[in-house]
């Protein structure tokens, strides 16, 4: 609702103050975090960290994005998305896969499974 409001105010201040012809058109919501308890999903996340680093022998970051995340989060609902692979140029035709990052991956999977499912 903030940021709706936010791009609503900004779109109009735009087509007021410099006469611009703006169209917008909605393709989908993304929903975010809502009434989350914060020092859970900080613990997760710290405890994600560790499984990434302890299975890749890397130092592991997390970073906010746009996942699937968001709906688990959106009903209140910590959520943390982990990569499973190494790899880059995600949804592009450049996207590529490290083969042998996927044992690694699988274990970071399992461990994350059995830590939080179980």
């Amino acid at each position: 609702a903030i940021m709706q409001k936010y791009i609503n105010e900004t779109i109009e201040k735009h087509k007021q103050n410099h006469k611009a012809k703006i169209t917008v058109t909605l393709l989908g919501e993304r929903p975010c975090e809502k009434d989350v308890d914060y020092k859970k999903l900080q613990q997760m996340s710290k405890d994600i960290v560790e499984i990434c680093q302890k299975h890749t022998g890397l130092e592991c970051h997390q970073k906010s994005g746009s996942t699937d995340a968001n709906i688990p989060m959106s009903l209140g609902v910590p959520a943390v998305c982990v990569g499973s692979y190494k790899g880059g140029g995600a949804h592009t035709r450049e996207e590529w896969i490290d083969i042998t990052s996927l044992k690694a991956g699988s274990l970071i999977t399992a461990e994350t499974i059995l830590r939080f499912f179980n």
